[in-house]
């Protein structure tokens, strides 16, 4: 074969592909189940910067009592289920089920990193430190004490453990930086340095158990922006929810088909 036939091989090789690119993406937005997902909280101004929106999801990171066999790579298909609001995992396997419900969306994944060990920690006994009445008064900060996942901890089932909360310019409690300390000198001398609103309760840790988040993507994670388009999102005053369409079509592709704010569709 001549080096010319070769080049206008390729060339046809190369628009086949981008056509059936092309065709995929029409089929399943065409075909496909409608499924809401939540998009990770994101000032709305920063993911449509540039060309393309970058999205994450909640159904980006999924937590699995085990993860024998994933690794960054490996192919998975996630059993969506409708939630009250949003399709959520119900679980993950890396053989496509044969047989699902009505209620269920089977949606291809791919492990874009690699499964890392959690430590979940119920707590239990929860005690004011700095404020009395504090936990009384604050149920919804207090609900973030329920289940406690981290990577790494030194603690173990039976101790006693100490969360700064901080309180936040919109007057809602969040735990500072995420952390918590096993020893209380040790909180009270750190927060000497912090000049915001800052309150400190105890708790034991009743229950452990460990877990596996694993990350996933679906290829959803980008979308086009036409020129001039984002500029709409500048306007848009936090705090903000976004959430995305997807279409599932029946072979598990997935693909884009609108994006809200605030429950209110952006006409790119």
């Amino acid at each position: 074969m001549s080096q010319t036939k070769k080049f206008y091989l390729i060339i046809a090789l190369q628009i086949v592909f981008l056509l059936s690119l092309i065709g995929t993406k029409v089929f399943t937005l065409a075909t496909g189940e409608k499924v809401l997902l939540e998009v990770v909280p994101v000032d709305p101004r920063d993911i449509f910067r540039g060309e393309y929106a970058r999205l994450s999801y909640k159904i980006s990171t999924i937590k699995l009592p085990e993860a024998k066999g994933l690794k960054k790579g490996t192919i998975v298909y996630a059993v969506l289920k409708k939630g009250e609001k949003f399709w959520e995992v119900e679980r993950v396997d890396k053989i496509k089920p044969a047989d699902e419900t009505f209620d269920k969306v089977i949606m291809i994944g791919k492990v874009h990193g690699q499964p890392y060990k959690l430590l979940a920690t119920r707590l239990g006994n929860l005690r004011n430190v700095t404020q009395d009445g504090w936990l009384e008064a604050n149920p919804d900060a207090v609900a973030q004490l329920k289940i406690i996942e981290r990577p790494y901890v030194e603690w173990k089932q039976g101790d006693t453990i100490y969360i700064p909360f901080v309180q936040n310019n919109s007057g809602t409690w969040d735990i500072l930086n995420f952390n918590i300390y096993k020893n209380l000198d040790m909180v009270l001398k750190n927060l000497s340095y912090e000049k915001r609103n800052i309150v400190v309760v105890s708790a034991e840790a009743v229950f452990m158990e460990e877990t596996y988040s694993v990350p996933l993507e679906y290829g959803i994670e980008s979308y086009y922006v036409p020129e001039g388009k984002a500029v709409e999102i500048e306007r848009v005053r936090q705090p903000a929810k976004v959430s995305v369409e997807v279409s599932v079509d029946r072979f598990g592709n997935s693909a884009i088909n609108r994006i809200f704010i605030d429950d209110k569709p952006i006409d790119f």
